[in-house]
């Protein structure tokens, strides 16, 4: 119970347990003792004096415990005023803030390198190739274009209808769908490099076409969108054995 910013319910207890119950014990005790005096004029003098000690000491106590209490009262004022002083001199650093970026994380991007004897290293649309026993052999990489890296993605090799795998690197697998089709998966393609060389044979029709496309597709979880439906197409110029 606060009044005024005084805790009166501890200047209550404080005064019953300081001053009142002492004070009536030791009346109580005056006026036992005080039954036995026969002067009546004597007798009510002793019992006005013990009355008059408890009311006294009551008061004082009383008055004693409201400026313990005014004290404190005035104590808790100037340790907040003092606490605002310095919080409004010192004044702590605004909490940071984090922001998410606006600003979209780079699609990754591959593209495929073909090897020839003529053309070495760049990246061109058509080789000129031999058929050596009906095959023709196709060296090729993959590079990562721009700082960001691919991750958990998967290369495809689609030949022409008329042509069939001879051989292929073991890590590529068959389409059980598709027999024209070999993939090879990956969990992550370090940006700015290029994989080794791999090579695939591929048994080509003897003689007819000398043009045989060849596509080459990519994807992975944070290649751009669209990579799937964009193929790289190869165009092997097979030159075939003079008859």
């Amino acid at each position: 119970m606060y009044w005024f910013g005084l805790n009166w319910v501890d200047i209550i207890i404080n005064v019953v347990a300081l001053a009142i119950v002492p004070g009536l014990l030791a009346a109580y005790g005056g006026n036992l003792a005080a039954q036995s005096i026969s002067d009546k004029s004597r007798r009510r003098n002793v019992y006005f004096c013990f009355w008059g000690l408890f009311l006294a000491g009551t008061a004082v106590t009383f008055w004693q415990q409201f400026r313990v209490a005014q004290a404190d009262f005035a104590k808790d004022t100037r340790e907040i005023w003092a606490d605002a002083e310095i919080a409004r001199e010192f004044r702590p650093p605004p909490p940071p803030t984090i922001q998410m970026s606006t600003t979209p994380v780079p699609k990754a991007k591959m593209e495929f390198v073909f090897f020839g004897n003529e053309i070495n290293g760049e990246s061109v649309n058509e080789i000129r190739v031999p058929s050596i026993g009906g095959k023709a052999s196709i060296t090729f990489s993959i590079r990562t274009l721009g700082a960001t890296i691919p991750t958990d993605g998967t290369l495809w090799i689609r030949i022409c209808d008329q042509c069939t795998f001879a051989s292929v690197p073991s890590e590529f697998l068959e389409d059980k769908d598709d027999p024209h089709f070999r993939s090879k998966g990956f969990r992550i393609l370090y940006a700015g490099v290029i994989l080794p060389k791999m090579t695939i044979d591929v048994s080509v029709p003897d003689g007819n076409p000398s043009r045989i496309p060849l596509a080459f597709y990519y994807a992975c979880a944070n290649c751009v969108t669209d990579s799937i439906k964009h193929p790289q197409f190869l165009t092997l110029d097979v030159v075939y054995p003079a008859q």
